[in-house]
This record gives structure tokens, sequence and C-alpha cells, in this order.
């Protein structure tokens, strides 16, 4: 057997290993970590849609929400059952996959091999970070497997002009938008990607507008539905208004920086001369690299889920140009694949936390045998998709959203918690219910602002029994 094919033998073996480690920890991740607040968030409206009731109008949120609309269908069976939480990981990691797929397809259509291809969406699924977050019940993994199948469609008809992909692409840029709306900034930077090919001829204008037609007319129904379940005005203050002001000490860098990231990644993807030069490569991997670390490590690490994606596919085409031109780097990456799988999982392990899966799942349980269906509870921080009252209007009062929106808009009270729990006595309290009120004069939240551990304990008086997590009301 020669060298190179005793290399590309180990290659292929690193790989096979290094993705049942990267399986097994995708699994772990999804059924072991605990629940965070945003799914939390994001199930409980699924079951509130589910309740018929209408989000923004009847209840606070401040996202878009195709996944709630996919949850509510997908998940109803599950609903007012504990285990409702594992229904929604499953959905979850679902997409994750899917997401890897499209990552991998999208390598494919730059004619990279099926080996340099892989190492796409497994390098991608071996970050911390999105380990951590992509396989949650969140809208963030949705949009990125959308805007990635966009993009593949788009591509696709750039080489094959034929009209069909254009269309699929502009109706996933959609649904990517559809299930969060800070896809805005990439699609920015697309829409300046074709305006460029319009003019260079390279793609037909008339061409854009009919593939705009169902995606424009889909937008024009859901905004007819929101008017006429009178939330028209609740979405446009909660989605855009508000999350402006969340997101103002950051706004200039995600609408300025982000597209021109995208505008000179997809121009060079798209250029004759990629294939063949080397600082190319370098210029979009580093020009990549720099947008996520100096913009998005400003978020949360689910923000990163997006734009790893995308760089992923260039760092893998990169790869491919180094382990033609220099065979023996296969060695190389062959011994690192299965480190970086192996330190993610020695991670995943190794990880304290607080709560697990399983924590959630016997604390909704246990709500669900001191509570009936039709009972009041405060708060939804850790319990979601079994009981339809449990939250106040501003069913998602953590930290400082609800207080913006309540700043902003101040024809809403916001929520009394003490006023509430001597008023209608809720069944259950959750300890962790007292949000911090401090705020600048900027709606920002201070540095010293926390989360407290206590409720009004003068509220609960005598008709509450300690059961250590949470407070029952006396029968």
């Amino acid at each position: 057997m020669k060298i190179s094919q005793l290399s590309t033998s180990f290659f292929l073996i690193s790989i096979i290993l290094s993705i049942f480690i990267t399986i097994y920890t995708s699994f772990y991740n999804a059924f072991v970590e605990d629940f965070c607040l945003d799914e939390f968030e994001h199930l409980q409206v699924s079951f509130n849609i589910i309740n018929g009731l209408v989000p923004y109008r009847d209840f606070f949120e401040h996202h878009h929400g195709l996944l709630w609309y996919i949850g509510s269908f997908l998940l109803h069976p599950f609903f007012s059952q504990a285990t409702v939480l594992y229904g929604a990981r499953i959905i979850a990691i679902i997409i994750f996959f899917a997401l890897l797929f499209s990552i991998y397809k999208l390598c494919r259509l730059f004619l990279l091999s099926k080996l340099s291809s892989i190492l796409a969406p497994l390098l991608y699924a071996n970050i911390i970070s999105i380990q951590e977050n992509a396989i949650d019940y969140r809208p963030d993994t949705l949009m990125t497997l959308f805007f990635m199948i966009g993009l593949y469609c788009f591509f696709k008809y750039v080489r094959q002009k034929q009209f069909y992909l254009l269309f699929l692409s502009f109706l996933m840029f959609f649904l990517s938008f559809a299930s969060l709306q800070k896809i805005l900034a990439p699609l920015i930077g697309v829409f300046f990607c074709i305006v460029y090919l319009i003019v260079h001829k390279q793609i037909l204008f008339k061409d854009v507008l009919k593939a705009l037609y169902i995606p424009f007319l889909l937008f024009i129904t859901y905004l007819a539905y929101l008017y006429n379940t009178y939330s028209l005005q609740d979405y446009w203050e909660s989605c855009w208004i508000l999350n402006f002001h969340i997101h103002i000490p950051v706004a200039k860098k995600i609408y300025c920086v982000v597209p021109l990231a995208y505008i000179i990644t997809i121009y060079f993807l798209l250029s004759k001369k990629f294939s063949k030069d080397i600082k190319l490569y370098s210029i979009i991997a580093l020009t990549n690299l720099i947008i996520i670390t100096t913009v998005f490590k400003l978020y949360n690490p689910q923000y990163e889920i997006q734009p790893y994606a995308l760089f992923s596919v260039i760092f893998a085409v990169f790869l491919d140009y180094i382990i033609k031109r220099y065979s023996k780097s296969m060695v190389l990456l062959a011994v690192l694949l299965p480190l970086i799988s192996s330190q993610v999982l020695y991670n995943a392990l190794k990880k304290e936390r607080a709560l697990r899966l399983i924590s959630n799942i016997t604390l909704n349980k246990h709500i669900m045998t001191v509570s009936s269906p039709k009972d009041y509870i405060i708060n939804n921080h850790y319990t979601g998709g079994t009981r339809l009252y449990a939250t106040g209007y501003y069913w998602f009062e953590y930290f400082f959203a609800s207080r913006i929106h309540q700043h902003l808009f101040p024809r809403r009270p916001y929520p009394n918690l003490e006023l509430i729990i001597r008023a209608r006595k809720p069944k259950v309290v959750i300890k962790d219910a007292h949000w911090p009120k401090c705020l600048s004069d900027d709606y920002i939240p201070t540095r010293h602002c926390t989360v407290t551990d206590k409720v009004e304990l003068d509220a609960l008086g005598n008709d509450y029994v300690d059961q250590g997590f949470i407070y029952v009301l006396r029968k």
C-alpha cells in the first residue's frame, strides 16, 4: 500500500471515529443538558398557541415564531406532560443534524471531495458553544438551517441558471427570516451580492422579481393575520422597536460590519478565481474569523450558531486546498480530529450542572401533582408546556426585556409581583421569581444588576408551604 493511500485510510478512520464521538456528544448534551430559559420561553409559546392565544397580543414576545408553530403541531400530543421537554429536544436535535447536512451539501457544491466536505459539519459540531446551544429548542438553529439551504440553492442557481433554484433560495431566506429576525443582517449582505450579479448580468432581474413573488405574498399574508388578530402593533413594538433598544450598544456593528462580511464572502465564493488562489482562501477565512470573534462574542453563545455555519464551509474549502497541495497535512489533521471531538466530549461530561434535563422534568412532574391545568403559577422560568396559566402577561419576565418594554410602551403596566400574589393567590410560586429593576436611562442593565433568589415573603404570608424549590398554596 502506498503512503498516500495509507494516509487516506488513516484519515478516513479518523473522520469516522470523530463522527461517532460527535454524535454521542450531541445526544448527551441534548438529553442531559438542562433546559435553559430561552427554551422554556419558546416551548411555552407553542403551548399557548395550541390553547388559542395569539403571540404579541395575548402575551409578551419579541421574536419571530416559525418554530412556535412547528412545535405547536409536532408537540401537541405531549403538552401538559413533563416529557414534553424530551419531545422539544428531539425536534431540536433533528434540526441540528439537518443543519450539519446542509453544510456538507454546500461544501460538495464547491466541488470538494466527500472527505473534505465532511470536515465542515464535523468541525462546526465540535465548537463547544455550538454543541451546547445548537441542540437547544430555540429558533437560532432553525433560522440557520433555512439560511444555509437558501445559500445552497442560490449558488446552484448562479451556476445552472434554473429558475426553480432561485425561487427555492428566496423561499428559504424568507423561512429563515420567519424563524428569527436577526438573520436580516446577513440577508442585507446577500441583497447587495444579488444587486452586483444583476448589474454584471450574471442573473436576470426578471427572475429575481418572479422568485420574490411567493415570499412577498407570504409576508403580506402574515401581516394581514397580525392585523386581523389585532396584534400588528404589538408585533412591531416588541419585535423591532424593543429589540433595537435592547441591542443598542452593538446595533451599528451588526447592521454594518456583518453584511459587509457576507458581501465579501459570497463574492469570493462566486469568483472564478476562487478555486485557484490560496490568498483568497486566507482573506475569506480571516475576514469571517474577525467578524465572529469581534462582533458575535458580544452576544450570548447562540448568536454564534449562524456565522460559524458559513465560516465552517469557508474553512473546509481552505483545508481541502491544503490537503490536495500538501498530502502530509492529512496525517496531522487525522490526529487532530478525534482529539478535538474528545475534548468537546470531555467538556460535556465534566461540566458541572446545577440542573440536568431530568431535574427539569422532575420539577414539572411535581408541579403537575400539586396543581390542576387551570391553576395560576408564578413564574415560567423553570417550567413550560405543562400549565397554560403558568405566566402573567409578561410571561418572559427574565432580566430587562420586559422592563424596557414597559418603559417604551407604558400603556401596559409592568406586573407587580407582590400584588399578584396577594390578589390572585397563585397555586405555585417558584422561588427564583423576583427580577431586577436596575436600568440606566438608556434602558441598559447596570453591571450590578443580578437576579435575586427571594420572592416577596410578606405577600406569601402563612398561605404557602415552602417545598424547597417552590412555594405551594395551602389547601
